[in-house]
This record gives structure tokens, C-alpha cells and sequence, in this order.
């Protein structure tokens, strides 16, 4: 059976992947729906028994007893691999891993002002390796009344 229809089929109504604030700290990363306001807080911090790949990760885990990928006070990411590992355990634990979310990447507070194009690109790779249909930043320190219903409609 062919079905066929002019009419545009509401978006949001339809939509099975879920809207995800993730906003970023030195040591958590806290995950918002969006559509329900449901938050779950996951640290930043990788445990002890993470698989490291590179010979900086293994100089930086020798150096420090648990590595902090979000820490560094001079740039929003210091371990790209490791964020991402962060960021799949978080997604995993909470289960919003499902179907491809869509995220709303919030840095670091202190970054909000003076971040580069250069730092927003690798905190967008960073979350369309963890599986993200579509990556927006925001770039405000708290969400707003109207941020909300924006993105719980978009």
C-alpha cells in the first residue's frame, strides 16, 4: 500500500530522538531532556580502567590520577578522545543513547565569553562522534524560559 500526503507531518510530534542540553564542567557533565526537564549528572572524570589509546593519553593518565578532559582552565577541551568517552558513558548511563539525539552543547561557564570557532568546532566533532543527529551550541550561563520552549518545539 502507497501513502502519499501534501500535508506536513509535524516534527516534533514524530520525532522519536530525544533534545539533550549537555552542559559541560571540570568534573561533571550535567544532561538535561528537554522535553521533560529530567537531568542526570555523570562526572567528567575517567575511571581507572578506561582503555587508553595514545602515547599523550598514557603520559597525561602517569601524570594525574584520574584524567579530566574538561578541567584545563585555559581551553574548553584538553582530551578530545577522552570527552568523547565521557560523553558516551553519560549518554549510555542515562539513556538517551537510543536514537541519534539531537545536542545542545553548553561549555564550560568560563569559556562563554571569549570562546573560539576553533574550540566550538572540536566540542561539535566531539559530540557527532558520540552519535548526535544535530549539534547547537549555547553559549548563555543559564537557560531561560524562553530557551526552553524554543528548543522543546524546534
Amino acid at each position: 500500500m502507497n501513502f502519499r500526503t501534501n500535508q506536513a507531518i509535524p516534527s516534533s510530534r514524530f520525532r522519536l530522538s530525544p533534545t539533550i542540553l549537555v552542559a559541560l564542567a571540570d568534573t561533571t557533565v550535567e544532561l538535561t531532556n528537554v522535553r521533560n526537564r529530567q537531568r542526570f549528572v555523570a562526572s567528567a572524570i575517567l575511571p581507572p580502567d578506561t582503555q587508553i589509546r595514545s602515547d599523550w593519553e598514557i603520559t597525561a593518565y602517569r601524570y594525574s590520577e584520574n584524567l579530566q578532559p574538561f578541567a584545563h582552565p585555559r581551553t574548553p577541551v584538553t582530551n578530545s578522545h577522552a570527552a568523547e568517552m565521557i560523553l558516551k558513558r553519560a549518554l549510555k548511563e542515562c539513556g538517551l543513547s537510543q536514537f541519534a539525539p539531537t545536542i545542545i552543547l553548553r561549555p564550560q561557564p568560563r569559556f562563554l565569553v571569549d570562546i573560539t570557532d576553533a574550540e566550538l568546532s572540536t566540542l561539535r566533532e566531539i559530540a557527532l562522534k558520540v552519535g548526535a543527529a544535530r549539534v547547537a551550541m549555547y553559549l548563555k550561563p543559564e537557560f531561560s524560559e524562553r530557551d526552553w520552549a524554543y528548543f522543546e518545539n524546534a
